[in-house]
């Protein structure tokens, strides 16, 4: 099996004590991934990528590129994703572009709030299984994922029914579209980051 580095700038509304915001930053990029393509462990996208941040605390790189050139050299296959810290343009947004990340929080949180509601629905039929709808495996309750993806095939909400992919898929749609509006940024001089990770495929 192959791996492929996954990397991510964050450049917005970075607090002063930045750790905690670049964990839950990386904690909502692997559960979205793993919303959006299942929890296969070979997908080579963030959600198969090692759990933990290790947000590093040296000196801020001198740009971008020394940072991309950190992470090639230095992050692991089965390790921690790194944020790496660099010197670059930060953009702080506008009042109108606060109030839609405010929106974009609220509609994740809903996203994340469906799937606890139908993994409870799922796990609460009489039946000791479930039928995967697209490889047909049988699996145990125990073993169903908050998600409800396949833990045989890893092909997302193959556990829900039709219905319950309707739900939640409303939800995810709105969530995509909140992300797609425009917002306003005004740039400045500071530590940005690059978070990245080795996902295997």
């Amino acid at each position: 099996m192959g791996a492929v580095l996954l990397t991510e700038t964050v450049k917005d509304c970075i607090p002063a004590k930045p750790e905690q915001f670049l964990r839950n930053f990386y904690n909502h990029l692997q559960e979205e991934s793993r919303i959006e393509y299942g929890t296969d462990p070979y997908s080579g996208q963030w959600g198969a990528a090692g759990e933990g941040l290790n947000v590093l605390t040296m000196n801020p790189l001198k740009d971008y590129q020394a940072a991309q050139d950190y992470a090639e050299e230095h992050c692991d296959k089965w390790g921690p994703a790194l944020a790496i810290p660099y010197l670059g343009t930060r953009k702080t947004y506008d009042a109108a572009s606060k109030k839609i990340f405010d929106r974009i929080s609220t509609a994740s949180k809903e996203v994340e709030a469906r799937c606890v509601k139908i993994h409870k629905e799922v796990q609460s039929t009489k039946s000791k299984t479930k039928g995967c709808t697209k490889c047909g495996s049988s699996v145990a309750r125990k073993y169903i994922d908050q998600y409800c993806n396949c833990p045989v095939c890893g092909k997302k909400h193959s556990l829900m029914s039709a219905s319950q992919d309707k739900y939640l898929n409303n939800a995810i749609t709105k969530l995509k579209d909140l992300k797609k509006l425009k917002r306003s940024k005004v740039p400045g001089a500071g530590t940005c980051y690059v978070i990245a990770a080795v996902a295997p495929e």
